[in-house]
């Protein structure tokens, strides 16, 4: 039996009766909002210092850098070209900067012990929705999750109540049968059927924002509160419970954020990426909840808010013009904790390293192209980022989001105006190494030494985070249990370095690529995401990095010649190296021998037991297809 959502009765008639549907209104961009059933909450003049004192990090880093460019550039003047180098290189280390003084303050808020969200005291109990918006996926494992989360808060301490509602975009008629009876099993695996419902949408307009928006409108006046997840979400009691309980005890708050970690890696690329994520991530999230405040951010998922305050101050309008610039809004999520906080609303994140999990794309290639979406919605946040009453914080947010694609342009601009300032200086070809045997390069126009200790100094700063996170990791686990060993971990840390470092030129030209896309009015669409792991063929992967490529070759011929200088090579073997290793990463690596992380040595039990229930329904359905 499938529960149709049109059907549906509260579980509560008595509480609910006389309620009447929410509406969800599409803000106006142009004109002040805010919610008059905010309470009032007290001025945080704490935040406000520690932004300051972050803002004043940043400052001084970016002018120490500029400083050291200006005096690599200087001997003989700055040129026309050479000043333009010098500004892509300020706008490329705004973000190492703001990175680096991130994993301080995380450092600061863990040795202080500054994790906590502030609680009014009073809790009240809430009526919370788990939703979980789905298009095209594999329903075994999405309604094994779903039925492991229910069962797991059922019987949840605190007083909340819970429901999970499946919400499907699927429109393939097979797919759609398959999660029909693939619900109808997962009612028999839980107590709480009475709690758990699955609707499919007739249309898909507006991807998962009208997905969530249309259980809003036809359903969220039924629930206090949401909690919104992702097809590939997975979350644990407790860490339920704790971000119910974030909700419930700070009355101001409109959403509250948890940090996923990275589970379920099958391929070598995405074990890289889940020991990063495991490693670095807890610190700069306990750095960014320090700044942050409560103009924090929405990720999309693994998050709480309030039904009404959603409802009445986070409705998304449609952009002028086309996509990709047009229409409507694909990251949905900074623009709707924007206009939540525009309202009046609190946006926190709760950095406790909770059972929050969400899983990383198998291959290069399935991320690049999930960065397609990502890129063209952070893209759209240039036309939000002006809207009027945002506060300047989430102003910043959305910038940060653009940049975090724009910079790549900046590096490659970087990279190219110094070649163009080395070929002119004095005429091609250069002779960077009159000396046999010399190591630094001489170079025409530019000190060669300052230009060594400024390389260096990128570097740290680049991996200033990475250390910090190592640092405090150690210091928490001496002896490395959960990470499998010492062992295991150092041989892991310098590959998870080597290996992003080497990928890192390759990811900057497929992000150039994108945007590029973007501006030349290439839509990047709605495709379901690739899970599954499956082995790309080699002639696919060498279409798909023929741009790497094909630098390569340019950059090889220049330094062959003498026009460009060889110490660009860490640049030329990332580039030489994007096809191999995108092949070489996308195979098998369940054995956890290297790149372990807590959750591989001791998977938690929501884990276990959301994989089990997955096999148990692919087992059924293998029977009765058979």
């Amino acid at each position: 039996m499938v529960i149709s959502m049109d059907s549906l009765k509260p579980r509560d008639a008595g509480k609910v009766s006389g309620l009447t549907k929410l509406t969800m209104p599409a803000q106006d961009l142009d004109r002040l909002h805010f919610d008059d059933s905010v309470p009032q909450a007290g001025s945080d003049n704490t935040t406000t210092i520690i932004r300051l004192v972050g803002l004043t990090g940043v400052l001084l880093l970016l002018g120490f850098f500029a400083w050291s460019m200006y005096g690599v550039l200087a001997p003989q003047g700055i040129s026309t070209l050479e000043a333009v180098m010098l500004v892509f290189f300020l706008l490329g280390t705004v973000g190492l900067s703001i990175g680096a003084v991130t994993a301080l303050m995380g450092v600061y808020a863990l040795v202080c012990n500054k994790s906590g969200l502030k609680t009014s005291g009073a809790m009240t109990s809430l009526d919370i929705a788990l939703l979980l918006p789905i298009y095209e996926e594999e329903p075994e494992q999405v309604f094994a999750n779903a039925v492991a989360m229910l069962n797991a808060v059922s019987a949840a301490p605190g007083g909340h109540r819970y429901s999970l509602y499946v919400l499907s975009d699927t429109r393939t008629p097979l797919m759609k049968a398959r999660e029909q009876k693939t619900f109808a099993k997962a009612l028999t695996r839980t107590s709480a059927a009475g709690a758990f419902y699955y609707r499919n949408r007739a249309e898909n307009t507006d991807r998962k924002a009208g997905n969530i928006q249309d259980w809003v409108i036809n359903h969220g006046e039924n629930h206090d509160a949401m909690l919104v997840l992702d097809a590939d979400s997975l979350m644990s009691r407790d860490a339920i419970l704790e971000l119910s309980n974030a909700l419930a005890g700070d009355p101001a708050a409109g959403l509250v954020q948890t940090v996923p970690r990275l589970i379920k890696s099958t391929t070598l690329f995405a074990r890289v990426q889940q020991f990063s994520n495991a490693l670095y991530g807890p610190l700069l999230a306990r750095g960014f909840h320090l700044w942050a405040g409560g103009e924090g951010n929405y990720w999309g998922h693994n998050a709480i808010m309030r039904t009404k305050a959603f409802a009445a101050t986070a409705g998304l309008p449609r952009l002028n013009g086309k996509a990709p610039f047009g229409g409507s809004i694909m990251s949905h999520d900074f623009v709707e904790a924007a206009l939540l906080r525009r309202a009046g609303w609190q946006v926190r994140l709760l950095p406790s390293e909770l059972h929050s999990f969400e899983e990383t794309p198998p291959t290069l290639v399935d991320h690049v192209l999930r960065d397609r979406r990502w890129c063209q919605g952070n893209l759209q946040h240039l036309a939000v980022i002006m809207t009027r009453g945002l506060h300047i914080v989430s102003r910043f947010h959305l910038l940060h989001g653009a940049m975090a694609y724009l910079s790549s342009c900046l590096w490659l601009g970087f990279l190219m105006t110094g070649a163009f300032v080395a070929f002119y200086a004095g005429g091609a070809p250069v002779n960077y190494f009159p000396e046999p045997y010399a190591f630094i390069p001489r170079w025409p126009v530019m000190d060669s030494e300052k230009a060594l200790h400024l390389m260096l100094m990128t570097i740290a700063l680049l991996l200033m985070p990475k250390i910090l996170g190592l640092i405090t990791t150690i210091a928490a686990d001496p002896l490395l249990k959960r990470w499998g060993g010492w062992a295991k971990f150092m041989f892991s840390v310098p590959g998870e370095i080597i290996l992003s470092a080497i990928l890192a030129p390759g990811l900057m030209v497929q992000h150039v690529g994108l945007v590029c896309r973007i501006f030349m009015g290439r839509d990047a669409g709605w495709t379901p995401q690739r899970r599954d792991g499956v082995s790309l063929t080699i002639w696919t992967l060498m279409k798909f990095h023929s741009a790497e490529l094909g630098l390569a070759v340019i950059l090889s011929i220049g330094i062959w010649f003498g026009w460009l200088t060889p110490q660009i090579w860490p640049v030329l073997l990332g580039l030489w190296l994007a096809f191999p290793l995108s092949w070489m990463m996308q195979y098998s690596a369940r054995r956890p021998k290297i790149f372990a992380t807590p959750e591989i040595v001791d998977p938690p039990s929501i884990i276990m037991d959301a994989t089990l229930l997955a096999i148990d329904f692919q087992a059924e359905r293998a029977v009765s297809a058979a």
